[in-house]
């Protein structure tokens, strides 16, 4: 005997529809019989003497009833092992041995072919899972697959795309590295053709400048003997004019007026042969000291009529010839030759005033501003060179060095090579500079 206990009602999937009898006796048909009355059937038959055995299961409720729920295991259970030998002992005690060995034989097939039927259903059920397992896996594979062969389709055309655009960009390439070769070639051809030039030309360069530094060396000679000569002639000018000075001084109130002005031409005429030598700054010394022999009278009309024989040869030699002219005549003479060729003396150099310098500082800014030049310093140096005043030059060039310190300093060398430059500028001064400290310079006391 057997009876089933109630449980927690479990979820609809979990039920498994599995009879199992729970209450034999009288050899009626199984029946469904609640735990209350199983366990009173017990104890009545326990009363009586009848031996019995009593087991509780737990199961699940299938349309009102009880059923024992699916074991792990597919062995059979207590129940099936001991059904036949409850109804032999059952039916042992009715005396029917007969229907008894009869009812076991059955009992047991049935209880085999149960045994089997179940080994079996789980068996296809287990299958069951598995084949479901497998179908979930094959099935999510497939899909995986499919996803895949999207992928690779979508790869596919990508690839495609990029193997036309790959071969677009190679005949583009293959296109513009012929056009480069035969742009490399031309110019390889140019480069042979400007080198052959070149080398003609570089050879025709250099014999132009051995010409050329050959004719510089033959002037820089001639400028040396023109030097030289001029630096005797100032020395006789210089004499010549210690002489006058000193028979002027001496004899003054002796001569006449003819001779006082002779010599103040001459002194006029050496006062602009000395501007002028100023103004080319030849660095020749003049002779200052006075001699320490004083003239007499005679013989310093004698010094006047050998100058003036100097100026007007032709006119000595007619004196000379005749015997019988005036004393005062070679002076009137000489006075007459220099009033009427006046171009024969020096020029006297126009006086650079605040006009001129700003005349010249105009015209250098037109010039600026129509062509701005590469280099500012050899711009500069072209205005100071262009001041005639050798005076204003060394004035204004010493006035850049106070107003501009940080460009312009004094330089000694430099007037070796250029007298007339004092000192020395820097690269980086500029035009614009260069005017913000010209309008500040003071003019000289």
């Amino acid at each position: 005997m057997s009876a089933w206990k109630q449980q927690p009602r479990p979820l609809p999937s979990d039920r498994l529809l599995l009879s199992t009898p729970i209450f034999l006796g009288h050899g009626i048909d199984d029946a469904f019989v609640p735990a209350e009355l199983s366990r009173e059937a017990r104890h009545v038959l326990a009363r009586v003497g009848f031996q019995l055995e009593w087991r509780e299961y737990s199961g699940t409720e299938v349309e009102g009833h009880w059923l024992k729920a699916p074991e792990e295991s597919a062995e059979p259970d207590q129940l099936h092992k001991s059904l036949s030998t409850a109804w032999a002992s059952f039916l042992g005690a009715q005396q029917c041995s007969h229907e008894i060995s009869a009812l076991r034989r059955t009992l047991d097939e049935h209880i085999q072919a149960t045994n089997l039927s179940v080994t079996s259903l789980q068996r296809d059920t287990a299958r069951q899972h598995e084949f479901a397992a497998a179908i979930a896996e094959s099935r999510s594979r497939i899909e995986q697959h499919t996803l895949d062969l999207k992928w690779m389709v979508t790869l596919r055309d990508s690839l495609s795309a990029l193997q036309q655009e790959t071969s677009r960009d190679r005949e583009h390439t293959s296109k513009k590295i012929i056009q480069l070769s035969e742009k490399v070639v031309a110019q390889g051809a140019s480069l042979e053709g400007m080198r052959s030039t070149m080398s003609q030309g570089v050879g025709n360069t250099q014999e132009q400048c051995r010409s050329v530094l050959k004719k510089v060396e033959f002037l820089q000679g001639e400028l040396r003997e023109l030097r030289a000569e001029k630096a005797v002639a100032e020395q006789r000018l210089a004499a010549l004019e210690c002489q006058i000075t000193t028979m002027a001084q001496a004899r003054q109130d002796q001569l006449s007026e003819e001779t006082a002005k002779f010599l103040d031409q001459m002194l006029s005429r050496h006062e602009a042969l000395a501007k002028l030598h100023d103004e080319h700054d030849c660095g020749i010394p003049t002779q200052t000291a006075v001699p320490a022999r004083k003239y007499f009278p005679a013989q310093m009309d004698m010094a006047l009529s050998g100058t003036m024989q100097e100026h007007s040869p032709a006119r000595h030699e007619e004196c000379s010839a005749g015997g019988g002219t005036q004393d005062t005549q070679p002076t009137a003479k000489a006075k007459r030759k220099m009033e009427e060729s006046p171009a024969a003396h020096a020029k006297r150099p126009m006086s650079l005033d605040g006009r001129d310098i700003r005349t010249l500082y105009l015209s250098f800014c037109d010039r600026y501003k129509k062509r701005p030049q590469k280099c500012d310093v050899d711009f500069i140096w072209e205005f100071i060179g262009c001041i005639e005043s050798p005076a204003m030059s060394r004035h204004i060039q010493e006035s850049l060095v106070v107003l501009l310190p940080d460009y312009v300093m004094r330089n000694r060398y430099t007037r070796r090579k250029n007298p007339q430059r004092h000192i020395n500028i820097s690269k980086s001064l500029t035009w614009r500079k260069f005017r913000e400290a010209l309008v500040k310079v003071l003019p000289p006391a």
